[in-house]
């Protein structure tokens, strides 16, 4: 294990239930290595997400650049010195698939612990999801396609993919987003610092707890960040049974406050979580405010959701956000989904801040000299012809006629009634408060107001009813993270398919309407 076999480091582990400020500890720790005189760039904070990263960075920036605040991947990357065109990623796949045909989705060679991640949608997508997972995992191509979660795997066209890929990286001396983790173990490169310190660390790869454990060896101390029972990157390779494990080995704090589950919210959480028998026990408790917990069917659930306060509404899969996405845009809603796997129309910003513009254009009775800003209106419409008053003043009349988003002609019908829905409702365009997306898209935020629809596709099915910590226990803990999202209203939509997660019992709910 990590602490007998390396012994010198001074090791922590940090063990945080949902809300308990896990990202305050860390924030903490790596201040009083600053306090203590540690210079910036002999702390390595390695989160598991960019966005993770991004947002400690924000935290910390009165303290100036650190440059080993980063992802693992990000910090293999620097420590191999590598340039953009030695990686085998956007550009280099695409040029691949020209040369043989292959089709790839925009998004779909992302980390799939990133929100922007998007599902392999195209057979080249999967073959390429495989290929990466199994190179994590240290697989041959025959054993990452016989293990890998993908249904319907062309095993042959596979095998020729990777063949291929594997041809077109080494005559291009190119490096895959895999490979960093090997690559820096086998040249044993590590870091010079002091202090390591590891967030979310039940989400590691079995690869990157090698790679933590060797850049260990030139650390003082070592802090370790997490909560197994939040692990649910398992698709991804990451295995929390290392964590309970290091758990018994390391002196380890559990910080058991919450300050984002309320009481109603927390019941059920426990409930959720405590089927597990592969997990540290720990104390949790919720916040003082009750909140509540509610059973509605989905029609139900989405007339709740108004736009005026933050809300998610998790999917385990996007097949599922179609019938959301339809409800929302009959009420005239606004929300957004990262990721793909729906209509998505405040996705395009351009287009929005035109819209927003036209609505303002609207209003304005053109009395007074000043025009209102109709840049990204202009820029949209490609509206060059004649002088900027006279087209702006034509723009007005036609808002006016036929209102906001009827100037644009290329918006098709369906958008159009509904971004007129949405200036019906709100009198005008707002930021939405409503994030549409996937139990994992959401891990490491909250909102005021949560939905959860228990649907699964049959391939996700299918591994939940296998049993054991790779198919129910990860269930558990994937729902356990949906529920904990919410800093006030938890609502489950009941099930439209025989399909789907399976609540404990209906004791830790609130009430069904």
């Amino acid at each position: 294990m990590i602490s007998r076999v390396l012994g010198k480091p001074k090791i922590e582990l940090i063990l945080g239930p949902p809300g308990c400020g896990k990202t305050h500890t860390l924030r903490q720790r790596i201040q009083a290595e600053l306090d203590a005189g540690v210079p910036k760039h002999r702390i390595a904070c390695l989160t598991f997400t960019r966005a993770a990263s991004d947002e400690m960075r924000q935290r910390l920036a009165d303290q100036g650049e650190m440059m080993w605040m980063r992802t693992i991947h990000s910090a293999a990357y620097k420590l191999l010195d590598l340039k953009r065109v030695q990686v085998f990623g956007d550009e280099a796949w695409k040029e691949f698939g020209d040369k043989y045909g292959y089709e790839f989705t925009a998004g779909s060679d992302s980390d799939p612990s990133e929100s922007r991640w998007v599902t392999p949608k195209t057979k080249a997508d999967k073959f390429r999801y495989v290929r990466h997972w199994g190179r994590t995992q240290g697989l041959t191509a025959e054993a990452a396609a016989g293990k890998c979660q993908v249904r319907n795997l062309d095993l042959t066209a596979f095998l020729q993919f990777d063949e291929r890929a594997d041809a077109f990286r080494r005559i291009r001396g190119l490096v895959e987003f895999p490979d960093f983790l090997t690559e820096v173990l086998k040249r044993r490169l590590v870091m010079d610092i002091d202090a390591l310190v590891v967030d979310e660390a039940q989400d590691l790869s079995p690869t990157q707890v090698e790679v933590v454990k060797l850049w260990m060896t030139n650390a003082q101390r070592v802090v370790f960040v997490g909560d197994d029972d939040q692990a649910i990157y398992g698709f991804q390779g990451a295995d929390p049974r290392w964590l309970t494990e290091f758990a018994r080995e390391v002196p380890t704090q559990v910080l058991s406050q919450s300050h984002r589950v309320p009481i109603a919210v927390h019941a059920l959480a426990e409930a959720i979580i405590t089927q597990n028998r592969n997990r540290v026990a720990k104390e949790y408790r919720p916040t003082e405010h009750f909140g509540q917990t509610l059973r509605l069917s989905l029609k139900r659930a989405v007339e709740l959701v108004d736009g005026s306060r933050s809300t998610f509404v998790l999917v385990r899969n996007r097949v599922f956000l179609g019938a959301v996405v339809k409800l929302l845009r009959e009420q005239g809603v606004p929300y957004l989904i990262e990721g793909g796997g729906a209509s998505n129309p405040f996705g395009r910003h351009d287009f929005v801040l035109a819209l927003r513009e036209a609505v303002a254009l609207g209003a304005d009775d053109g009395s007074s000299d000043s025009v209102p800003e109709v840049a990204t209106l202009l820029r949209i419409l490609k509206a060059t012809a004649g002088d900027e008053a006279s087209v702006v003043a034509a723009l007005r009349d036609a808002v006016r006629l036929g209102g906001p988003a009827s100037v644009f002609p290329k918006l098709t019908p369906e958008n159009r009634t509904y971004f007129e829905r949405v200036i019906a409702r709100f009198g005008g365009i707002p930021e939405p408060n409503v994030l549409l997306t996937t139990i994992h898209g959401a891990k490491g935020r909250e909102a005021d107001h949560v939905l959860v629809l228990p649907n699964m596709t049959s391939a996700t099915f299918e591994t939940y009813q296998s049993g054991g910590d790779a198919g129910r226990e990860a269930e558990n803990r994937c729902f356990y993270v949906a529920v904990t999202r919410t800093r006030h209203t938890l609502v489950l939509v009941d099930h439209e398919t025989k399909k789907h997660y399976h609540w404990p019992s209906e004791k830790s709910e609130e009430g069904r309407l």
